[in-house]
């Protein structure tokens, strides 16, 4: 992915030193979205298996395997709520 990232950025850097024409802005604003487009790929590709959801007094996490949950759980000396006693709402706690 670093490797992606540093390509694309070179590539990049190349074109804002060289390209002096009249759609400088657009080659600019374009190749901003190039130089984040392998981000965006690996993202989509390879989402992360943690949703997270926050209002004003409560964050909830939700994992997409059970251990993640129980790990992060233990690391961060979670207390669960009330309704974490359901097995279905056991993952979302």
């Amino acid at each position: 992915m670093l490797v992606a990232v540093a390509v694309s950025f070179a590539l990049y850097a190349v074109l804002l030193f060289c390209y002096q024409g009249p759609l400088v802005n657009v080659v600019r604003s374009g190749g901003l979205v190039f130089f984040m487009l392998p981000y965006f790929v690996w993202e989509a590709l390879f989402p992360l298996p943690i949703n997270v959801a926050a209002t004003k007094s409560t964050t909830t996490f939700k994992f997409e395997y059970e251990l993640y949950g129980i790990e992060f759980a233990r690391l961060n000396r979670v207390i669960e709520s009330p309704d974490c006693h359901d097995s279905d709402a056991k993952q979302s706690c």
